[in-house]
């Protein structure tokens, strides 16, 4: 058989455009919470980090590693330790939860991702639709 467009026969574009909406409309969503709450953790520790250069003192590289290590870094200095009315601690605690809900929502994006790349296979490529992918 050979090749031409006789044989073409793309998707319908309501089917797309529905489908590409479904997809699109939580992942937005999610991307947008990623960097709501990142800018959050980044206000958080900020803060310290700055009090930290006003005084001198030595910056921990632990405070530039990915979310999970983050998280479990920081839960494990923090999350114990009675505060006792000290803001910096307090905003420590809280950022530690930040951190959880960041790893959590980069971790949603990279199955819903995955996901959505194992549900696609097999269909027309996006552009000319006469690939099959």
């Amino acid at each position: 058989m050979a090749l031409g467009r006789a044989s073409f026969k793309p998707r319908s574009s309501s089917t797309s455009s529905s489908g590409s909406l479904l997809f699109n409309i939580p992942l937005w969503t999610l991307r947008f919470l990623q960097f709501v709450f990142a800018i959050t953790v980044i206000a958080l520790y900020a803060q310290d980090l700055h009090g930290a250069h006003k005084l001198h003192r030595y910056a921990d590289s632990s405070w530039r590693i990915l979310f999970t290590t983050l998280f479990g870094l920081f839960a494990k200095i923090y999350l114990h330790f009675n505060a006792n009315g000290d803001a910096g601690n307090t905003r420590m605690k809280r950022a530690v939860w930040i951190d959880l809900i960041n790893m959590l929502l980069w971790f949603s994006t990279a199955v819903f991702g995955m996901a959505v790349f194992f549900f696609n296979r097999g269909n027309r490529s996006l552009h000319t639709g006469r690939a099959t992918v």
